[in-house]
This record gives C-alpha cells, structure tokens and sequence, in this order.
C-alpha cells in the first residue's frame, strides 16, 4: 500500500507574488498623482483644494490622539 503524505503548502511564492501585486499597485497611484500633478495642473489645483477641504478640514490631529490613547505618551 501506499502512504499519504501530507505536505505544507509553499507559501513563498504566493507571498512574493503577494509583495509584487503591492508594489505595483503603489507605483500606478504615484505614478497617477503625478501625472495629474504635472500634466493637468488645472485639475491638480481643485483636487487638491477639494482634498484639503473636505478631508484635512474636518479632522484635527488632536483629536485622533485623545481618541487613541487620552495623551498617554507610549515609548
């Protein structure tokens, strides 16, 4: 008879693969932004103001940091 033998998949491949997917996908949204940036400076300049009012504007620093930890300095 022959025996069964249960093996542990690989997984460095999956996870390099994994890695590339992420590298690449942040390297398309660089390379997005900075098109935009530098070829359709007029639609940088309302993304950029819409950004800075609709997210930058609602969120204060201090607030994030009193929800996290009540101003507990951790080291």
């Amino acid at each position: 008879m022959q025996e069964n033998e249960i093996t542990a998949p690989d997984l460095s491949g999956r996870t390099a693969s994994f890695i590339i997917v992420q590298a690449v996908t942040v390297v398309l949204l660089l390379l997005s932004v900075l098109t935009v940036k530098y070829f359709f400076k007029e639609y940088y300049e309302d993304i950029s103001r819409w950004y800075k009012t609709s997210f930058c504007g609602e969120t204060d620093v201090d607030e994030v940091l009193e929800a996290a930890g009540g101003g507990i300095d951790e080291v």
